[in-house]
């Protein structure tokens, strides 16, 4: 990561609610951003059998401050839709041990079905300058909206924070017209 990045996972400037920005996301983004459930059933919904989770490899963690990270991109047919990272801390791996082993497959829905998971709330924030991994692309430009919350599994935290790339709108403009959301 070079130096010019302003953002990183220490100086990004999260808030609690996307009205406390000055720059409110367009309503098409609102609607992914606001929702509280888990992010790849609903693009799954909306992809159909277009969606794929990509795994990256070890890279530069731009938005958890955590070792043990794990880095993908959602993708809607051949758009880059998501970008998002997590942490999986030692004590939560011991615990559900198939994380360790995840694959493509989606974090939050192989954590649902775990008894003792909750959810916190969401934070956001508008990201400037951000140097997103080389596997989405050169033609994304900031700012970009993110979003992260934890889940937590027996008082442990697991961050998860995601990058909303502009193909979500696009894919929001679709699935409305398909599911009436």
């Amino acid at each position: 990561m070079s130096a010019e990045i302003q953002n990183s996972a220490q100086a990004i400037q999260w808030q609690p609610s996307l009205r406390a920005s000055d720059r409110p996301p367009r309503p098409l983004l609102r609607h992914w951003l606001a929702y509280e459930g888990l992010l790849t059933v609903k693009m799954k919904q909306a992809c159909g059998d277009g969606f794929r989770l990509q795994l990256l490899g070890p890279g530069p963690r731009l938005l958890v401050d955590e070792e043990r990270s794990r880095r993908v991109i959602m993708w809607c047919r051949e758009q880059p839709c998501v970008y998002a990272e997590s942490c999986l801390p030692r004590e939560v791996l011991a615990m559900v041990p198939g994380l360790r082993n995840l694959g493509s497959d989606p974090l939050g829905e192989a954590l649902q079905t775990h008894p003792d998971v909750s959810r916190t709330d969401f934070e956001y924030a508008l990201l400037g300058n951000l140097e997103l991994p080389s596997e989405i692309g050169d033609e994304i430009t900031a700012p970009l909206w993110a979003r992260r919350s934890s889940f937590v599994i027996g008082g442990i935290s697991l961050p998860v924070a995601e990058v909303f790339l502009p193909a979500i709108q696009r894919l929001s403009r679709q699935s409305r017209g398909h599911s009436g959301t």
